[in-house]
């Protein structure tokens, strides 16, 4: 049987403000934005941002939710509630459920039930009527406004909401309604809830076929909130939300406008290839094109275009610039605040590029590992420290003759990002080794000669899938089913040319998008 993604996941940060932005405007994006500072906890090993197991409820997201409701409900402008209904003046009954109505579809995506309207209709004739002198709403001019803020505060802290919610599961588990088909679709395509327009195809019939979803899909491709939910794949998959956070050097010019610039340089990469190019999607690993602000074209040791924002540069004369692997923010996911070790970089590429889980490291390797290293020289260098590894028996060998491959390549490049030749302690730097990939052992000299084996790679080529899979259901396909449905698109995406829209058509033309959801919570 095939399960469609999981039910009861808790939005991502991400949907969240995004959806927030797209009803309240902007300004209200911003501001939620400004007040929810976490929401979103460290995902498990190998799981996504969007992954149900990494969406559990924590008591600060709580008060953030409560936060953010209050603020955006206090300060989102008359004009734009106005517009959720078409007559604003009184408390009349008329008038309170036109308001709920419009905007509740748009905040539960989906038409509210008659009781669902009758409890927010209670709200106008609460504290709506007679707020008190306190109360951040009391200033407005009209009991009919003060209800309807206070109804969008209710709405905001609703589960209905803040979680993707299907269908009662059980031993039964219904398909989706078509509601829920077009939140599948916004949330992957948008990475926010169904505007308006795609409520309206719901009600008219329009989403009834497998030949009224592609038409739709095809209409959300072309709205730019489709780059949107491209970058944002981007981001989760490849981790680089979290370069921001990352402990700033001045001194090596990593400051927080750079490391701000490195994850915008990643995700407009991976857009350009995805929408504009419409690119092979393993160019990611060899394309020698990025669009990068001054800052940063210093530290990549380019001479900066002028003073604009960003410009596009032609790395083709650099070998040491190559597609993805080598851009400051792949290079800066899993470096600490004062290095970047071989075993870091080479993790996160087997997680990220070859969805490898080496599992959790053993306490007691790790402290012979610290031992027999104390024994060498401080100034030796990392690859001699490394090569203990195969000297301290199979459980640290079987990890790192692994990961230490994928990391060595990367040897040239310092914890800012800078391609450099030696390290600190003067050691010329060796990014040499030799990758087993797909059965094959391939020598490597540097980091361009890898990176040509990664592009290669039917390994590499179906992680991308997986993880975009992966992505769409909100959970690691390991269930022999969610397995079976990754492998399909794959077969398919490697045929029709491996873009990425091909890849989104794919997922949205498999049987998972109508199935029935995985219920996660028995």
């Amino acid at each position: 049987m095939v399960y469609g993604p999981s039910s009861g996941r808790r939005l991502t940060r991400e949907e969240y403000l995004n959806t927030i932005g797209d009803v309240f405007g902007s300004a209200a994006a911003a501001q939620a934005a400004g007040t929810a500072t976490v929401l979103d906890g460290p995902p498990p090993v190998l799981a996504l941002l969007n992954d149900i197991a990494a969406r559990t409820i924590q008591d600060q997201f709580v008060k953030e939710y409560s936060d953010v409701a209050t603020a955006v409900a206090t300060n989102v402008p008359w004009t734009q509630l106005a517009s959720y209904t078409s007559c604003t003046t009184n408390l009349s009954s008329t008038c309170q459920n036109d308001f709920i109505n419009k905007l509740g579809r748009l905040m539960y995506r989906r038409p509210l039930t008659p009781g669902e309207v009758a409890n927010l209709a209670s709200v106008y004739t609460g504290t709506a009527a007679n707020p008190g002198p306190n109360d951040p709403l009391s200033n407005d001019p009209t009991p009919f406004q003060t209800g309807s803020r206070l109804v969008v505060q209710a709405m905001l802290m609703s589960p209905n909401f803040l979680y993707q919610l299907e269908t009662q599961q059980g031993p039964n588990p219904a398909p989706p309604t078509p509601y829920e088909v077009a939140t599948r679709l916004s949330m992957l395509l948008w990475k926010a809830g169904p505007d308006a327009a795609l409520l309206d195809a719901v009600a008219t019939g329009k989403m009834a076929s497998s030949a009224g979803i592609s038409a739709q899909m095809t209409t959300m491709l072309a709205d730019p909130r489709a780059r949107r939910g491209a970058r944002e794949f981007a981001d989760d998959w490849l981790g680089v939300y979290s370069v921001p956070a990352r402990t700033q050097i001045p001194s090596a010019n990593l400051t927080g406008t750079v490391l701000a610039d490195m994850r915008t340089e990643t995700l407009r990469f991976f857009e350009r290839l995805a929408f504009d190019d419409k690119a092979d999607l393993m160019q990611l690993f060899l394309d020698k094109k990025t669009e990068i602000s001054p800052e940063l074209a210093k530290l990549y040791g380019l001479t900066p275009m002028g003073t604009t924002p960003t410009a596009v540069y032609d790395l083709s004369a650099n070998p040491n610039r190559i597609g993805l692997l080598t851009q400051g923010a792949t290079l800066g996911v899993r470096a600490g605040p004062a290095a970047a070790s071989i075993a870091q970089r080479g993790h996160w590429v087997m997680n990220t590029h070859l969805c490898g889980d080496l599992g959790p490291i053993d306490p007691a390797a790790a402290d012979a590992a610290n031992k027999a290293m104390a024994m060498l020289p401080p100034t030796a260098s990392e690859r001699a420290f490394f090569a203990l590894h195969e000297t301290l028996g199979p459980t640290c060998a079987a990890c790192h003759t692994q990961m230490d491959a994928m990391g060595f390549p990367f040897l040239t490049y310092d914890v800012a990002g800078a391609y450099v030749t030696k390290d600190v302690n003067g050691n010329v730097l060796d990014p040499s080794g030799t990758l087993n990939l797909d059965g094959t052992a391939h020598p490597y000299k540097n980091v361009a000669e890898f990176a040509a084996v990664f592009a290669k790679s039917p390994t590499v080529e179906k992680c991308v899938v997986h993880k975009y899979v992966q992505y769409f259901l909100g959970r690691n396909p390991t269930a022999p089913e969610d397995v079976a449905l990754a492998d399909s698109v794959d077969t398919a995406f490697h045929q029709q040319g491996r873009q990425f829209l091909q890849l989104v058509n794919l997922v949205v033309a498999s049987p998972a998008l109508t199935a029935p959801a995985r219920d996660m919570f028995p």
